[in-house]
């Protein structure tokens, strides 16, 4: 089954002699996310962990035959870029008017700038001033300062209120802005994510509901707050191994949210993995396990619900396997003729009354059965009914009382649309969690990107290493079924290829032929 590889990013910034920081950092990180990368060079810096000894900026002429080396005839278009040290204003001018005629033929692409100023030693790389920046400011899609950062290219003293810096950036035409905190003091590491008001007219596939909430106010403010463990320790290049992350992610392609929590993820198991080096990073890897150190508690509009306290929810008496979504009670009969033994209702039209006699005769039937019915959104009368599980969505996590349902007993499914939302459902130990959606469908007006096969078995992993059961969902097929069983997911969930069906008990039949006939183990199939 062909799978599309992620698209080639683009690394513009100095070398580091010592490896440790710079385009060597970088090329480390797209190496270890298996994203192709090409390298444009700004500067050479001589530096150790103690100075730095001299910064040379390549010449004008050489920085602009490397952009027309990568843009010949022929050669592939990146993602995204990212951009690290710009040593002059010579090379900022040629860069910013270079990009900016570039940006204009292919507005797609997205630039992600790390302001790189002051190196780890305490040695300062450019002298530009917050005037001398405002052309690369205009181009950028997503800025990746620390606090120090965000104040100094505002202009504005270190005591100054981050909102000002962040109006300050906005109105240069930056259009977002992660302001890391690993040069912050206590326990807790607090990163903020700034969303300019105008974003839905720039960034496509926002999640509908939260980009309204985050937006609501219409001026900048934290749409999201990450809060991680503060690990301590003396690293370089923690900055440039981030902001490489985020290109990477972006490059799958991935929404912004959810490349911003996987680079966030990919930085901090960096943190704690053994390096050859004082001072060095470790190389990790895609995130596919998670440790206690690996928490991430995220707050804010597009963090969706809040976190609940009920937590570890009843397990399923079996796998999955093939399990139809259906909308109507006769079709949930056919299903069961078949064999199935999960199965959920998705039930969207009716009266109160019709609503609720529908699903106290499925209850009865899917205990007179013993299926494991789920009962989708609607998790009062799910609830009252004594059902044996109910079915999430996002949407629905914010009104849902999620203690009910666990004191209840209740089984509780979640749907995942990417990494921010799948770390808060791991944290919530449902039952299941719904991976999706995986190809496009027709089904649902999505929001999000299809995650494809590659980050579905990434995905899956962390969900395997919590000992949580995985599903996929989402525009998926019979012809799809050996590949997805061979991840080693629990089951696949399915829409239109159950009930579009002209005999939906043999549908089913032939599915549930497909997935058990399929080789199973995980190690089979690894898009990693």
């Amino acid at each position: 089954m062909h799978q599309p590889e992620p698209g080639l990013i683009w690394l513009i910034g100095g070398s580091d002699c010592s490896a440790l920081a710079g385009i060597q950092a970088d090329l480390a990180t797209a190496q270890d996310l298996a994203v192709p990368a090409a390298t444009i060079l700004t500067a050479v810096t001589s530096q150790h962990n103690g100075a730095v000894l001299a910064v040379a900026p390549v010449t004008p002429a050489m920085l602009k035959s490397q952009l027309d080396a990568l843009t010949a005839a022929g050669q592939p278009l990146p993602a995204a870029i990212k951009i690290g040290l710009i040593a002059d204003q010579a090379t900022l001018a040629l860069l910013c008017d270079w990009l900016r005629r570039f940006k204009q033929q292919q507005p797609q692409i997205w630039i992600i700038v790390d302001p790189v100023q002051v190196a780890s030693s305490g040695a300062v790389l450019q002298h530009l001033s917050p005037s001398e920046f405002l052309p690369l400011l205009a181009l950028t899609d997503v800025l990746t300062p620390n606090k120090h950062e965000l104040w100094t290219l505002a202009g504005l003293p270190a005591d100054a209120e981050a909102q000002l810096a962040v109006e300050w950036l906005f109105a240069a035409g930056v259009k977002a802005i992660w302001c890391k905190d690993g040069h912050g003091s206590g326990d807790m590491l607090h990163e903020h994510f700034y969303l300019h008001p105008a974003a839905t007219q720039t960034f496509k596939h926002w999640p509908t509901q939260a980009l309204s909430n985050a937006l609501l106010a219409g001026a900048p403010q934290s749409a999201l707050l990450l809060e991680k463990q503060r690990l301590i320790g003396s690293w370089r290049g923690t900055g440039c191994r981030f902001a490489t992350a985020l290109a990477c992610a972006l490059a799958q392609p991935m929404l912004l949210p959810d490349a911003l929590v996987l680079a966030s993820l990919y930085l901090q198991q960096c943190l704690q993995r053994p390096a050859s080096k004082l001072h060095q990073l470790g190389r990790a890897g895609w995130p596919l396990a998670l440790q206690p150190q690996d928490r991430i508690r995220l707050r804010g509009p597009l963090a969706g619900a809040e976190q609940s306290s009920a937590t570890g929810y009843a397990p399923l008496q079996q796998a999955p396997g093939i399990y139809p979504v259906v909308s109507h009670f006769s079709q949930l009969v056919e299903v069961a003729a078949a064999g199935v033994h999960t199965v959920q209702l998705r039930v969207k039209t009716g009266t109160a009354v019709q609503l609720r006699q529908q699903l106290h005769a499925a209850i009865a039937f899917g205990r007179q059965h013993q299926l494991q019915l789920f009962i989708n959104d609607h998790w009062h009368l799910a609830v009252e009914l004594g059902a044996y599980g109910v079915h999430l969505g996002q949407e629905d996590l914010f009104s849902a009382d999620l203690a009910a349902i666990h004191h209840a007993g209740l089984r509780l499914g979640i749907s995942t649309h990417g990494y921010l939302e799948l770390l808060q459902a791991l944290q919530l130990r449902p039952s299941y969690i719904a991976l999706g959606h995986i190809f496009a469908t027709p089904t649902k007006d999505m929001p999000s990107i299809p995650q494809g096969l590659r980050l579905l078995a990434r995905q899956q992993r962390l969900c395997q290493h919590q000992q949580i059961p995985a599903v996929a969902i989402g525009g998926i097929d019979a012809s799809h079924l050996p590949a997805l069983r061979m991840m080693g997911l629990s089951g696949v969930a399915m829409v239109r290829a159950v009930v579009d069906a002209t005999d939906i008990q043999a549908r089913c039949e032939q599915l549930q032929q497909l997935w058990h006939q399929a080789t199973t183990g995980g190690r089979c199939y690894e898009p990693i």
